[in-house]
This record gives structure tokens, sequence and C-alpha cells, in this order.
């Protein structure tokens, strides 16, 4: 087993090509499939498992994935510590969820390269996910909505993101401009969420459950994992959401939607940069923590 034979494999599972990861790589697909197979051969296992379409991991595929994401990652931070040059040794891999990766990023990432020579490789998902990764080391840093106990893991916040309340702009909701919105309305209307692994999600159950009010009691009907979906909902009259006011804010601008604070409450959560402590940290991802704290 070699490195290079571990890059074929990490390669061909994420591009789900052969063909591909070989063209990253600069190497024949013969050469390729070759790497595999020997991979298999030493470890008495099937790795992959190929369709007419695409090349899909199997179980012992995906454990070795992990590791091999690991080991690959651990080289480069040989490298960056020692400050030896490869093609990838000023790529920092950042997995973020969806309003750290759509509204807070495309701010700091532009003043960031402006000072720093760093490619950045964004890895989206809903914060679980991004948790999942960072618990797996599978990458050095993440910008996650909610946090979660493990032994093993930093959470660090570094912005104050407001949830607000978003409507249908209608003679209903008009009216209750002027009168507020109360908790118990949630009771009586129909609710559009994210998905259960969204940071947003988690943090309005822990602030509702922190004003005794059971967020089971909630009418959900439909959940949604694409912001701008329940934006476009919202404003068509399906029900009402809770979201990041980051993320309503230009539908609220543009007087597509109405937003509301609850009058018993002020509703804020934590944005955190979560880290495993005990995985080594690059240079260039201590830089990048670094700087967004002194930037927010």
């Amino acid at each position: 087993m070699n490195l290079k034979q571990l890059e074929s494999l990490v390669l061909i599972i994420e591009s789900r090509s052969f063909s591909q990861a070989a063209q990253k790589l600069f190497l024949t697909q013969p050469t390729i499939s070759s790497h595999i197979s020997l991979l298999e051969k030493e470890l008495n296992t099937q790795l992959l498992v190929r369709t007419t379409k695409e090349v899909h991991p199997t179980d012992d595929g995906k454990t070795l994935y992990t590791y091999a994401k690991q080991i690959l990652r651990l080289q480069d931070n040989i490298f960056q510590e020692f400050n030896v040059k490869t093609e990838d040794s000023n790529l920092l891999t950042i997995g973020a969820s969806s309003i750290p990766e759509q509204y807070i990023l495309p701010e700091v990432l532009p003043k960031y390269r402006g000072k720093n020579n760093t490619e950045f490789k964004i890895l989206q998902g809903d914060s679980s996910g991004v948790i999942d990764k960072i618990i797996k080391k599978e990458i050095e840093v993440g910008l996650v909505g909610t946090k979660i106990e493990h032994s093993n893991l930093v959470f660090e916040p570094f912005f104050k993101d407001k949830l607000v309340i978003i409507t249908p702009v209608n003679d209903k909701f008009l009216k209750m401009k002027t009168e507020g919105f109360h908790i118990n309305n949630l009771l009586k209307e129909p609710i559009i969420m994210r998905e259960e692994g969204s940071g947003t999600r988690k943090e309005i159950k822990k602030l509702l459950n922190s004003h005794n009010f059971d967020s089971k009691n909630l009418n959900i009907i439909a959940t949604l994992n694409s912001i701008e979906a329940i934006k476009r909902s919202v404003q068509n009259n399906m029900g009402i959401s809770i979201m990041s006011n980051l993320a309503a804010d230009d539908f609220i601008k543009d007087q597509k939607v109405l937003s509301f604070d609850f009058e018993e409450m002020s509703m804020y959560r934590n944005l955190y940069i979560v880290r495993n402590k005990e995985m080594y940290i690059s240079k260039s991802a201590l830089k990048f923590i670094k700087f967004m704290r002194e930037f927010f």
C-alpha cells in the first residue's frame, strides 16, 4: 500500500469515476485500475462496485476512504509544516453549513485572499454533516450553526446570528404587524422547516423549549433543504418559517415576505468554528481561524 494508491481511491470515490480520477492525477486509467486492484488484493476485500454509470464504494471502501483522507491530510500538513511546496500545499478545505457557506464566506474569503495566497475547497452540508467530518478528521475546520457535546471537539463562537419569523405578505400578517407575533401563534400556522440536521432547526427547537414551548406541537407541513425554496414557498402563501435573518434579508427588503420577532423573546444563536483537538491543525488553518476571530 502506498500514498498514490490511496489518493487514487479517494479521487475515484469523490468523482464516482475512474477516468476523472486518472485525469486529475495525470495517470492512465489502467494505472488507476491497477492501484485499486493492488489495494484490494493486499487488504483481501472489494473496495469499489462499478455500475454502467458510476462507481460506488463498498462498506470496506468507505472505511478505507476515511482513513485515506486522514493520511493524505497528514501528508499535506507535513509538507506545510516544513514549507515544502507541493501542488496542494496552499489548499485549505473547510466544511460549512448553509448559512456560513452562503452568507458568511462570500464576504470573508475575498478579504482573506487579498492578504493570503490560499486556495479554498468548501464542502457544504448541514451542521450535523460538517461536524461528522470533523469528528472523522476528514477536514480541519468547520463553520456550523449549532454545537454538540463531544470530548474531542472545540466549538468557538464567531458570529451572533439573529433568527426571524417570515410570513407571506397578506392582510392577516400585515394586521399582525401592529399586534405583534406571539409564541402561541406558531400553533395556528403551517410551518416550513429546514432538514433535521440543520443547525437552524436544532437551535430553533432549543430556543422554543427554553420558553416552555414544546416544538413537537408545531404544525410542520414541509421539510426543505434549500433556503431559497423555503423563502419562495413562504412568499407563495404555503406557510411561515423561522430562519436566519442573513438568509431572509433580501426577501424582506424586497417586501416579498414579512419578518417578525417574538414578543416574548429575542432569538439569537451562535455560529461556530469547530475543530477536532486530536487532529493536527496546519498553519494555513490556524491562520484562517485567527482571521475569522479578528474579522468578526
